[in-house]
């Protein structure tokens, strides 16, 4: 499980941190809404293996594509 925050929107990027499970670290997503290109990644450090990375930048993807940005999500798997 993790969370989403949004950070930032503009009229060119979406800014979202994604916090692992319950850790107070936090990753960066920048993703251009014009066509949901990755601009840049911070990984959280609590996120080893990037797990959480990829399951919050396909989240945020999806957010572009539906023009809908919550303040905050959580996003939960298994």
């Amino acid at each position: 499980m993790l969370r989403l925050k949004l950070v930032e929107i503009t009229n060119s990027k979406v800014v979202y941190n994604y916090y692992p499970e319950s850790y107070v670290s936090y990753g960066t997503i920048v993703i251009d809404i014009t066509n949901a290109e990755v601009l840049s990644v911070t990984i959280a450090k609590d996120d080893t293996f990037e797990i959480y990375m990829n399951h919050a930048i396909s989240k945020v993807e999806e957010f572009v594509k539906n023009n809908d940005y919550p303040e905050e999500q959580t996003v939960a798997w298994y």
